[in-house]
């Protein structure tokens, strides 16, 4: 796939992602019984796997080789990681400094194991984004 194609379908993702977002804030699926937010940080993973992915494939076309598959698979796994470590230091930054703005923003006092499930949805995301890639390699919109 084109390193182009590659970006515009992540940062359509990620539009699609914040839609969501947005969408359950004002419908009230955060406060109820829909639980909305495994998905989107299952969503928020794939994203930034393709995200990883995309930057590999820019790099690679500028002649930069590609390391071997574990290791392209465990950079790609810590960069999810360390991206979903910085929204959850972002999310508790936001209830100790802006409390306001983080109830209007429905980001409410987790607890550690909440904070660790966000993680890991978050790697699954990321888990899934290696054969996401390969699929959408052989799926193209306009041809």
């Amino acid at each position: 796939m084109h390193i182009t194609k590659l970006m515009l379908r992540v940062a359509a993702l990620f539009g699609t992602l914040a839609l969501l977002h947005v969408g359950a804030i004002y419908s009230g699926f955060y406060g109820g019984k829909v639980w909305i937010d495994m998905p989107l940080h299952i969503i928020a993973g794939i994203a930034l796997g393709l995200t990883w992915i995309w930057v590999a494939d820019f790099r690679a076309a500028r002649g930069v080789s590609r390391p071997d598959w574990l290791t392209y698979s465990a950079a790609l796994l810590g960069f999810v990681l360390l991206a979903s470590f910085a929204w959850e230091s972002f999310e508790f930054l936001m209830r100790e400094h802006f409390l306001e703005l983080a109830h209007a923003w429905k980001i409410y006092p987790p607890n550690l194991s909440d904070t660790l499930s966000d993680m890991a949805f978050g790697l699954l995301g990321g888990l899934f984004s290696l054969p996401l890639r390969r699929f959408l390699s052989r799926v193209t919109l306009d041809e």
